[in-house]
């Protein structure tokens, strides 16, 4: 979502959400799992798994400084209606270059 002009995407909001499918071609949305955390922009391109008895996601970010970063979080299950994922409050990866303002496709 645009949260200033259209088109100006310093400020877009952008949420990970979960759909779920029993047969892989008919999907039901579920809503959002992880709204950004405060002061972050451009969050995106998840990676989840699955790892020592709990689920892990890396999302690639952008911070108010415009800085590209790799935030992790997790969970005790995939899904869980009005469940959201916690963070770890690590960022595994950061740049300072004003060239890499957005993470992308951290995996």
């Amino acid at each position: 979502n645009w949260l200033a002009e259209e088109g100006d995407d310093s400020q877009i909001y952008q949420a990970q959400c979960v759909a779920v499918s029993e047969d892989g071609i008919h999907f039901e949305k579920k809503g959002i799992i992880l709204p950004p955390p405060q002061g972050y922009m451009h969050f995106r391109d998840p990676k989840v798994w699955f790892q020592e008895g709990k689920w892990w996601m890396v999302v690639g970010a952008r911070d108010e400084k415009d800085q590209g970063q790799v935030l992790l979080f997790s969970n005790d299950t995939l899904f869980e209606e009005g469940k959201q994922w916690r963070s770890e409050y690590k960022v595994l990866g950061k740049t300072d270059d004003k060239n890499v303002y957005m993470w992308e496709c951290p995996d």
